[in-house]
């Protein structure tokens, strides 16, 4: 069985594509970590009250808001062994790419030859991720976003809508970037972002 931990956009984004696919999945919340209280109609179950079995996995879904919440729960997930990635069918993934474990990509996103995704990160609809760049663990790309070629993105990163990083760019602390932001990142590390 797939299970989907977190009722919120990109629960709902990974489900429709998992019932277009055929595939059975369930919903799980907690009382600690929950993305929202409106389910939309779907069915949720609380998480505690599941037995996992052999075979079952769990697709970390708590989104950007708190990717601290996101890495506790994938921790949780991954010392039972049943914390899995999630690769929408309509992302394209190149040859030599390392995608670290519990990160999600969605639809229309593009990661390019040799890049490095780190663990727990969410890529959203339509990132691109150019050759041999590297993304830090439960960093957040929103739809749109483009990392440029050799790039370096720190841990815990957020890029938002239409961001560009230029190539070559390392991002040295873990800024939030506007969006719409075209970043220019310094030899010193410092970030020039300008607005479009």
């Amino acid at each position: 069985m797939i299970f989907l931990f977190g009722a919120n956009a990109l629960a709902l984004s990974i489900s429709t594509e998992l019932e277009n696919a055929g595939e059975q999945y369930e919903i799980l919340i907690d009382e600690e970590y929950f993305s929202t209280d409106r389910y939309e109609g779907l069915k949720v179950s609380i998480s505690q009250k599941i037995n996992f079995r052999s075979g079952d996995k769990i697709i970390n879904c708590i989104g950007y808001g708190n990717m601290h919440a996101r890495q506790n729960i994938s921790n949780r997930y991954k010392s039972l062994g049943i914390l899995t990635s999630y690769i929408s069918p309509k992302a394209t993934v190149g040859p030599k790419v390392h995608i670290g474990i519990g990160t999600v990509i969605l639809g229309g996103s593009y990661i390019e030859r040799g890049s490095k995704v780190g663990d727990g990160c969410i890529l959203w609809h339509r990132s691109h991720v150019c050759h041999d760049a590297e993304i830090g663990s439960f960093s957040f790309l929103a739809a749109g976003s483009i990392i440029g070629g050799y790039s370096k993105i720190p841990c815990f990163s957020k890029l938002g809508f239409n961001s560009v990083i230029q190539e070559k760019s390392d991002l040295s602390m873990n800024s939030p970037i506007n969006p719409g932001a075209l970043a220019f990142v310094k030899r010193d590390g410092s970030i020039n972002a300008m607005k479009k």
